[in-house]
């Protein structure tokens, strides 16, 4: 039995029956990560060494109503942007000069992000470390939002001001259904119930079908 470590350990070690603890594996793995492919402030690949470097089992880009495919590309050095020129220096040294694609618009340098399928052609190591395809379902304006694992095709964010409850089957239900047509299992989970409007304890009792929510983040 494999299990993965990554939500509410409570819920978790409900699932485990007492006999086959001496069987499960346990795999450390972050869930709900960001990048420059949305409201992250680091490239994908410096994300995604650190996590390899340091012990983890697996981690998911969960970029917000995004996959993180086609053409994206951000500004190299500017003022207010994340990717200055020493973060730049950086990658090329850890990744070599020919790594980046760079293009220059309007005077400007830009670096192409690279897509999940690059950098799991990269990173991914069998038995070792794993990138698993990830989208943050995101309510536009507040709560609530839910990472999904292992997702196939974007889910759009609910608009703003939608009911949680509702909006929370709608993720759910909406999930199911590609999980049937991609023959392909996904996993939910329910994103800091803290923030903004925050989702009550009530409210997730109430959601049919949700099983994992995050504990801290």
């Amino acid at each position: 039995m494999k299990k993965c470590l990554f939500v509410s350990i409570t819920t978790l070690l409900l699932a485990v029956s007492p006999s086959a603890w001496s069987e499960a594996q346990w795999y450390k793995g972050a869930t709900h990560v960001h990048s420059l492919w949305s409201d992250g402030n680091g490239s994908p690949e410096i994300i995604a060494d650190w996590y390899k470097s340091h012990g983890f089992d697996f981690m998911s880009f969960s970029e917000h109503n995004i996959l993180m495919e086609g053409e994206k590309f951000v500004d190299i050095g500017q003022p207010k942007g994340h990717l200055n020129e020493e973060r730049f220096q950086d990658l090329q040294k850890r990744f070599g000069d020919d790594w980046p694609v760079v293009r220059e618009v309007d005077g400007k340098r830009q670096m192409r992000l690279k897509t999940l399928v690059e950098l799991s052609a990269h990173f991914n190591d069998p038995g070792k470390f794993l990138l698993v395809p990830a989208e943050e379902m995101t309510t536009h304006g507040g709560n609530p939002h839910m990472n999904v694992l292992n997702v196939r095709e974007v889910v759009p964010g609910a608009a703003k001001g939608s009911d949680h409850i509702a909006t929370m089957h709608t993720y759910l239900n909406t999930i199911e259904a590609q999980k049937a047509k991609h023959d392909t299992p996904m996993l939910v989970h329910l994103n800091h119930p803290n923030y903004a409007d925050q989702v009550t304890t009530e409210e997730m009792i109430a959601v049919r079908g949700l099983r994992y929510f995050e504990v801290y983040n």
